[in-house]
């Protein structure tokens, strides 16, 4: 965790934990996670507490507080049930939103790229069909299209 770059680095291969392309990146993160984050280790972590980023909170009959979560898809759907949210929400779901959201947005596929993880922009264009958000101003009859009209009458 990088606080002061607002970047969460996630290591392939450290401590039995390996992403799926096997790959290590480095995550840029919005002031209001990072926030989080900082809650979070002021809670957990710089109280001595485990040197995981994701960890029991509690102790029960299979983990001591502190222990690695060892399945993050069974944490995130408790905090998801826990939140209200779909029962058939999972954590790829967020991935994919947030990759389509930044597609969607403008942003230079090189980076959503690098960000995403993906070997290829191949995949990186998979999201720029499902961002079809922008459509929308080719109709619209908003400044632009004004503008543009009132000096097409002028000329």
């Amino acid at each position: 965790m990088d606080f002061r770059h607002a970047r969460l680095k996630v290591v392939s291969g450290r401590d039995g934990h390996r992403t799926k392309t096997g790959k290590s990146r480095v995550l840029p993160l919005s002031r209001r996670m990072l926030d989080a984050f900082r809650a979070h280790f002021e809670s957990y972590r710089f109280q001595g507490g485990s040197p995981w980023l994701f960890h029991h909170i509690g102790g029960d009959r299979h983990a001591a507080a502190g222990d690695r979560l060892n399945d993050l898809r069974r944490a995130f759907g408790n905090a998801a049930k826990r939140a209200g949210l779909p029962a058939n929400l999972w954590p790829y779901d967020l991935r994919h939103t947030r990759i389509t959201r930044w597609v969607a947005a403008g942003h230079n596929l090189a980076l959503v790229q690098k960000a995403a993880g993906h070997a290829s922009m191949h995949t990186t264009m998979i999201y720029v069909h499902l961002a079809d958000d922008d459509l929308g101003v080719l109709v619209e009859d908003g400044p632009r299209t004004v503008d543009l009209a009132r000096q097409l009458r002028a000329s």
